[in-house]
């Protein structure tokens, strides 16, 4: 999947004009990320994920940093998921999310969507804490809340097609259901295959849980949407 670079879906939006909550995420995303970076680089972004960045051993009371603050460690759940390390990081989440949210932002509506956006960030972050209860180490990104979309959009849209670059250079259509069970299945395989202690930490669970989260809720919730998809 490293090789395979989703660009655009063929799904047009069947109820709203545009995807304005999506397209305010995104903004709130880059625009943090540039101001962090561009004012203190790195040591501005470190500052800010220990901040407010999810870090499982503060959340359950067992440790602290020298910016712990009780009061402030539930909006971590929240907040964790507006931040970024790198620009790599930041442009493909919300690569992602600008392909996929838009129509499922389309099938909940705006603020339905906004909700389950956080909701999804606050699941995929309580995984991440249930399965690394000991590390100290800052969660952030938007990969859960984001995986909770793409859950999604596996529900609603199974057979969309996604234009994809294959090694940046060859193009071709998929069904989105091929594409998004392909990375649903990458993160098992790289949980279990990619554990170097050496290596950067890579929160799989978060990315499992919020996958998997947006999927039994879309259809759970499928039945009783006012706002039903055509495709």
């Amino acid at each position: 999947m490293a090789f395979i670079i989703p660009v655009k879906d063929d799904n047009p939006l069947h109820v709203i004009r545009f995807q304005v909550v999506t397209a305010v995420i995104i903004a709130i995303n880059v625009i943090l990320f540039a101001l962090s970076n561009g004012y203190g680089g790195e040591e501005a972004i470190a500052d800010l994920a220990t901040g407010f960045g999810v870090i499982p051993v503060e959340v359950l009371g067992q440790g602290a940093t020298t910016n712990f603050n009780p009061l402030a460690e539930p909006l971590t759940l929240v907040s964790y998921a507006f931040l970024h390390a790198s620009w790599m990081h930041l442009i493909s989440n919300m690569v992602i999310l600008w392909i996929v949210g838009d129509n499922v932002e389309d099938s909940y509506g705006h603020l339905p969507f906004l909700i389950f956006y956080i909701v999804s960030g606050v699941v995929a972050a309580l995984a991440h804490i249930y399965f690394a209860t000991s590390s100290q180490a800052p969660l952030i990104g938007a990969s859960g809340a984001v995986a909770g979309i793409m859950g999604a959009y596996l529900v609603l849209y199974p057979k969309a097609r996604v234009l994809v670059l294959f090694g940046f250079f060859l193009p071709f259509r998929v069904p989105a259901f091929v594409l998004l069970l392909a990375w649903f299945g990458l993160q098992f395989f790289s949980l279990y295959a990619t554990q170097d202690p050496d290596g950067p930490a890579v929160a799989w669970w978060a990315h499992i849980a919020g996958f998997a989260f947006g999927a039994i809720a879309t259809f759970l919730l499928k039945g009783f949407a006012t706002r039903q998809p055509t495709a």
